[in-house]
């Protein structure tokens, strides 16, 4: 059917070429839509496999361009009497097609009944209620909508699917993972000091405004029929807002300052006296247009966010044809007076100062900007004092993912530059076999000297670098490696657990190459011991990611690890027990070797099935290395 499907809202690119005469519903995009998403309305009886078919023609139709048409014609045919029909029809919605379908349904439904009417069949069953709160989430958290109803839509949505659950402890559930879900993170999100810090005005009213929807159409509105309790929040608004403030930028503290006030009233914690409340004076800007009309709960101020593109500032609308209509009308208008003014006005040097009663130097027409009047000048004090907040110290728990990612790379790239570069780290061992490569050129050049055309020179043995970063090597290693526990926790589980993945991955494999660099250092035989201690805490890591940079390190520490280190201390690599006992039962399996083996043959990632193999390959060519040295010395 999916197949059918596809064939179907194909058709209009299949007959635009041979397109004769007049135009007809396949090369009308409006035309076409409306007769293939209507098609339900001439069978008799819809059974589900017309449901199907009609949830599949909706993906299939946003997926080929006509999000547009198709929501406008939801919404059109939901506020007659076939809204429960296309509840049915949104639950066969294929999951890939599922953010560009919703989404303009949640942009646009006037009222948040008609949008949960419409995805009711859709949380009623496991598979579609998670797809659709991880949907719910990356529109909170990965996109931006400037306009439109969505976020109080969606809060709304699950304000009535808690009230429509069979039971109060279905209701609880639905509660808490809401909370979970998409609340929770707003609030960490807006406290959070380096957002505050590196992220844009827009992004921060977008976090602001998702923040008071949460309480505004969801936790307020259920608090009359449920316990819910707003004392553990208390923390994190008062870390907000004291972060807010701290912010140099004025818009940044105006808001924290806004919602300030208005959290403290809402929640109505005790202050001891009645008397005490959070009050500040600040100036009114034009972008807390965006923020206010969140306050109210959506019924009293229906369709809040439908007019608010006009109120966003200049400099946020992509498109500049309305600035330049603005300044050509007031070109228009300023000609005539310009052209008197001109004409009048003597030539004067920057530094004369005319007189005040100088009849010649005619005022220039005032111009009045509603977007600059409310505005505070920023001085050089708030602009260092901006600079100075973007450069915290390293082991602050504020950075950033990207900062930390950025911290990192640096530190790597450190290493390998006081190792001598990344070439000579790539070249470690090409010295050992020079000898045996001008040998062989040798011999080939005697034989066909005469008959031999070089248009190349011969490459030239690698010059002789001095490792710089050995004697410094634990000063860069050691502090890094007592950051690999918190990440092990904060990886596995939580909201944001796949950015601490990324972020531990890059960490184990920043770890590796600073071992590669701290060839005969003083350290090395800790380091590597601390890097194969590694191997129980992640070799069953559930991301992929975090297994392959832990397999590339092993495989770094075999590799790179010096023969006269192998032959003073074999225990380092070639070790009787790696893993846990409890995990294995044949102690075989806890070497290092057994650990590889088994790796590449039952883990469920191809790249460290092949990453296993090389390493258990270059494990054994190590082994062999080391025994061919014993046998030179006792024959010595």
């Amino acid at each position: 059917m999916e197949s059918r499907v596809r064939l179907l809202c194909n058709i209009p690119a299949l007959v635009s070429n041979l397109k004769h005469g007049g135009c007809s519903y396949f090369t009308d995009d409006s035309s076409f839509v409306k007769k293939v998403l209507s098609a339900f309305e001439r069978v008799p009886e819809i059974s589900e496999r017309s449901c199907q078919f009609i949830g599949l023609a909706v993906s299939c139709l946003c997926m080929t361009g006509y999000i547009e048409l198709v929501s406008d014609f939801i919404i059109k045919q939901s506020i007659g009497n076939t809204i429960h029909l296309w509840s049915k029809f949104l639950k066969y919605v294929n999951a890939k097609a599922l953010e560009i379908t919703l989404s303009p349904l949640a942009k646009k439904c006037p009222t948040s009944s008609m949008y949960y009417a419409l995805i009711s069949e859709l949380l009623e069953t496991s598979t579609g209620f998670d797809a659709y709160m991880r949907l719910c989430c990356r529109l909170f958290y990965i996109r931006q909508f400037r306009a439109g109803n969505t976020i109080r839509n969606i809060f709304s949505s699950f304000c009535l699917a808690v009230k429509k659950r069979e039971s109060q402890e279905k209701s609880i559930q639905l509660i808490e993972q809401a909370d979970e879900n998409l609340g929770l993170p707003a609030l960490s999100v807006w406290s959070d000091v380096s957002s505050i810090q590196s992220a844009s005005l827009e992004r921060r009213i977008y976090i602001s405004q998702i923040f008071i929807s949460w309480f505004v159409d969801f936790r307020n509105v259920l608090s009359s029929q449920f316990t819910i309790r707003d004392d553990d929040l208390l923390p994190d608004v008062l870390s907000g807002i004291s972060n807010h403030l701290a912010s140099p930028r004025i818009e940044i503290r105006t808001l924290g300052i806004v919602i300030g006030e208005w959290i403290v009233t809402l929640l109505k914690w005790d202050t001891g006296s009645e008397d005490q409340k959070l009050k500040f004076d600040y100036v009114e800007l034009e972008f807390l247009k965006q923020i206010r009309p969140y306050f109210v709960s959506l019924d009293e101020n229906h369709g809040v966010e439908s007019n608010l593109q006009a109120t966003i500032p200049t400099e946020t609308i992509s498109g500049s044809d309305s600035h330049e209509d603005t300044v050509a009308s007031r070109d228009h208008e300023s000609n005539g007076e310009d052209s008197t003014v001109n004409q009048n006005v003597h030539e004067l040097d920057s530094d004369d100062d005319p007189d005040s009663d100088n009849d010649s130097l005619k005022p220039l027409p005032s111009t009045q900007c509603s977007s600059h009047s409310d505005k505070t000048p920023h001085y050089l004090r708030e602009c260092l004092d901006g600079m100075l907040l973007t450069k915290v110290e390293d082991s602050k728990q504020e950075n950033s993912v990207g900062r930390k990612m950025y911290i990192i790379s640096c530190l790597t790239d450190i290493a390998c530059e006081l190792y001598g570069g990344k070439e000579a780290l790539l070249c470690q061992k090409l010295p050992a076999k020079q000898h045996v490569i001008e040998n062989d050129a040798i011999q080939t050049s005697e034989v066909q000297k005469g008959k031999t055309r070089r248009f190349f020179k011969k490459r030239s043995p690698p010059s002789a670098f001095v490792n710089k970063f050995s004697h410094v090597a634990g000063e860069f290693f050691f502090p890094l490696l007592k950051s690999i526990p918190n990440l092990s926790l904060s990886s596995v589980k939580g909201t944001f657990a796949h950015q601490e993945a990324v972020l531990l991955a890059s960490l184990l494999a920043s770890l590796g190459t600073m071992y590669a660099c701290s060839r005969f250092s003083p350290v090395q035989n800790r380091m590597a011991d601390e890097l194969l201690d590694l191997i129980p805490l992640f070799y069953r890591h559930p991301e992929s990611a975090v297994r392959r940079a832990l397999l590339i390190t092993v495989g770094t520490v075999i590799t790179t690890t010096p023969l006269e280190v192998l032959s003073s201390r074999p225990r380092l690599v070639f070790r009787d027990s790696l893993l846990p006992y409890g995990n294995n039962t044949n102690s075989e399996d806890n070497t290092l070797s057994g650990w590889l083996k088994s790796c590449s043959v039952s883990d469920t990632d191809t790249e460290c099935q092949l990453l296993a193999s090389n390493g258990l390959s270059a494990l054994c060519e190590r082994f062999l290395e080391l025994n061919r040295k014993t046998i030179r010395n006792n024959l010595q």
